[in-house]
């Protein structure tokens, strides 16, 4: 069936994406070229005049309309990823600090003097309460496991990936199953050191990763920023 394999051809090349995002991210991060990471889910929708007359020119009843509809798309929306992105941050004995910035080069692999580097992951959802996640950079498995289960959420699988582990925790509201051929994650970037990454999941025909910008002047001030310690 016709219908059936470009179906499987779209879903390798989502596949093929995500692990391309992954596998740059664990990269990025033995180079210490890593800067942070986004991820982008649907966003929230609005009233907007291409979408909605404007208000000065409906009556009560239509402006009642339009508000019922929007708050029924706002609400087919709950518990699933509005933004996650990742960031690195040094961890000193579970603690937090006092805030104070440090050099990356200061805080990488310093675990001697009780300080680690994680990638600190936060994910936001539609309605829901916000959740955090900190993966320890030395141990790769960790950041690859943790990038696994949320793609894993995304695409709206069963609640196990390929090797038997949960997929990432889900919001109060629980597991939130898309579409088929649909993907809780639209697209999203990597930002290192030499450039910045691009990641498309949507439409599926068209997923991807590609390098969109090589090193500019907003990623060399970024990459001149200190790495957040905690």
């Amino acid at each position: 069936d016709e219908l059936e394999i470009n179906e499987l051809q779209e879903n390798k090349r989502v596949q093929d994406a995500i692990e391309k995002f992954i596998s740059t991210i664990r990269l990025s991060l033995n180079e210490e070229s890593f800067l942070y990471f986004t991820l982008r889910g649907p966003p929230a929708p609005r009233l907007n005049r291409r979408t909605y007359p404007a208000k000065s020119g409906i009556n009560e009843e239509q402006r009642l309309n339009q508000e019922k509809n929007l708050a029924k798309r706002k609400e087919k929306l709950r518990g699933k990823y509005k933004k996650i992105s990742g960031r690195l941050v040094s961890l000193r004995n579970g603690k937090k600090n006092d805030n104070k910035k440090r050099k990356k080069e200061s805080s990488r692999g310093n675990e001697s003097d009780g300080v680690s580097l994680h990638l600190q992951t936060t994910i936001k959802y539609h309605l829901a309460t916000d959740m955090a996640q900190n993966w320890k950079v030395t141990e790769c498995d960790e950041v690859e496991l943790g990038l696994k289960r949320i793609f894993s959420s995304a695409l709206g699988s069963s609640n196990k990936i390929d090797d038997g582990t949960d997929c990432a925790p889900s919001s109060e509201w629980g597991v939130i199953e898309n579409a088929r051929g649909q993907s809780g994650i639209l697209d999203g970037e990597i930002v290192t050191s030499t450039g910045v990454y691009s990641l498309r999941l949507n439409p599926p025909s068209k997923a991807g990763l590609k390098l969109s910008k090589k090193k500019t002047d907003k990623v060399k001030q970024n990459n001149a920023q200190s790495t957040l310690s905690l």
